[in-house]
């Protein structure tokens, strides 16, 4: 009996070999160490170090959470390759504009369910951001919510700059990678929105 794998075309085997990446080693970080950064945004970075060295397809990354803060309405934190990560701050009011509204991350924080994007098939229908990574060199776009106790649910999305996009085993691991990641989001949440309170109310330094 022919072996099936003898059967894939050269493109298949590539692709099939490629999804092929353990996540273990990852959520066996979020349990030890990645838990333990009290930083956001160097949180993110080392998880991105992780992820790159076991493999896994990802060009662009975003975290994005709400918080409690005389000024932000959301903090978040996005990297892509070659560029590093960077906080990003929204402002009260984002969700009143263009950039929020039939938005991925509106589509996703409503919904509370992951959704997907081929971005070599968008039409003019589609939101400005997801063809602003397109035109970057994304090719395929996944969009989770990230469930938390209380509050609205944080929102993080992950894009390929791989020509076959996102295989499914691909999409179940970062599946699995969200659950795992709920419960760590959810303590630099309440972190970041105690640090401010204390600092808003007795200001930094006795905050600190």
């Amino acid at each position: 009996m022919a072996d099936d794998g003898a059967m894939l075309r050269p493109a298949d085997r590539q692709a099939e070999q490629q999804a092929d990446w353990p996540l273990d080693p990852v959520l066996d970080w979020l349990r030890r160490e990645g838990r333990l950064q009290v930083e956001l945004a160097a949180f993110v970075g080392e998880l991105i170090d992780r992820l790159e060295a076991i493999g896994a397809p990802v060009w662009r990354f975003y975290l994005g959470l709400q918080t409690i803060h005389p000024q932000l309405r959301a903090m978040g934190v996005v990297w892509r390759r070659g560029e590093g990560y960077s906080e990003v701050a929204r402002r009260y009011g984002i969700e009143l504009t263009s950039a929020f509204i039939g938005s991925p991350i509106q589509e996703v924080r409503e919904g509370r369910k992951m959704i997907r994007h081929r971005l070599t098939a968008l039409t003019p229908q589609h939101h400005e951001v997801l063809h602003e990574v397109a035109r970057d060199g994304g090719v395929d776009y996944l969009a989770f919510p990230v469930p938390i106790s209380r509050g609205e649910w944080p929102v993080l999305t992950i894009a390929t700059d791989r020509a076959q996009g996102f295989s499914e085993a691909d999409v179940l691991k970062f599946a699995l990678l969200v659950e795992h990641l709920g419960a760590v989001v959810e303590m630099h949440i309440g972190h970041r929105v105690t640090t401010t309170l204390l600092e808003t109310y007795l200001g930094r330094e006795t905050g600190d």
